[in-house]
């Protein structure tokens, strides 16, 4: 399942953001927010979510300060439907779901793409959407809309100096599993010198479940990562493949979905603090020698 927000705040903000089955996007004003308009001084700081599910959107508003509105009616939680309209603060939202009566599927072989809303999408591959969703800067947003070819992509960052950002973007389209083998690489032997047990466990946990990623050792990976207090190289990297999957609440509680994006910032994390202590031109030549171990992460053929 696929939905689409088409965001308007005020005269001149006008976003779309596209959620597939298991995403959650917060909207608000601030950073806080994963969808931010700070230009609407009515919402809140995090004004409301939308989970999308398997086979429903939920939506759940989060403002204890103003309400948040679905066709008019004051909600605080509600599956949403094709063609809702959802007003917050000052902003509205337009919800379009896949499959709904009216929307065009997209044709191969046809002239122009068009999304699943049957509006020309910018680009079909969708490299600008998922750039904006895990919340690159405004320089690569800006490299990314002119992109045609989301296998390109990081060349074009790495060509620009992005190199930061060309660590964030493989981190978040990287299968999960190759994604967190490929940052256990690119730490392997400062780990070595780790003096700690439990950043050493918990590493050692991570690249158990990048081998294999079954429940059974992502579950393992979340206690590693708890003892490790979710911080530094192998609490960050333990804590992104527990949360590649499963749920973030208690085996007691009802499922809570991981964001689609965690596992993505954990290993940026992790990669950041180990280049954390580099000057200038050291960081650049980390940055770039983490990514010449991509391909093999992207083969993802041996284990370590």
């Amino acid at each position: 399942m696929r939905v689409a927000i088409i965001a308007r705040s005020g005269t001149t903000t006008k976003r779309r953001v596209v959620l597939k089955g298991g995403q959650v996007a917060k909207f608000g004003r601030t950073d806080w927010a994963d969808f931010a308009f700070p230009e609407d001084g009515a919402l809140s700081d995090v004004h409301f979510a939308i989970h999308c599910g398997v086979d429903c959107a939920q939506l759940q508003s989060l403002s204890q300060e103003h309400p948040t509105m679905v066709n008019e009616s004051p909600i605080t939680k509600v599956n949403l439907k094709h063609c809702d309209v959802i007003r917050a603060g000052n902003s509205t939202f337009l919800i379009e779901i896949e499959g709904a009566p009216g929307i065009e599927q997209s044709k191969s072989g046809s002239d122009s793409a068009t999304n699943f809303a049957g509006e020309p999408d910018e680009q079909a591959d969708g490299t600008l959407l998922l750039a904006q969703h895990i919340g690159l800067s405004d320089p690569a947003i800006k490299l990314a809309s002119s992109c045609t070819a989301r296998n390109r992509f990081s060349g074009m960052l790495v060509e620009n100096q992005l190199l930061g950002e060309a660590l964030r973007w493989n981190a978040h389209v990287l299968p999960k599993p190759a994604c967190v083998q490929w940052a256990c690489r690119c730490v392997e032997s400062q780990m070595k010198s780790e003096g700690q047990p439990a950043q050493q466990s918990a590493f050692k946990s991570a690249v158990q479940w990048s081998n294999e990623p079954s429940d059974e050792n992502r579950k393992e990976a979340a206690r590693f990562a708890e003892a490790a207090k979710f911080e530094g190289i192998g609490g960050s990297l333990a804590a992104a493949a527990a949360w590649s999957d499963g749920s973030l609440a208690p085996d007691d509680l009802p499922i809570v979905s991981p964001d689609d994006r965690l596992t993505g910032r954990a290993v940026v994390v992790a990669l950041t603090i180990a280049t954390s202590t580099s000057g200038a031109q050291d960081l650049a030549n980390r940055r770039l020698e983490f990514l010449s171990r991509l391909p093999k992460a992207i083969a993802n053929k041996t284990t370590i």
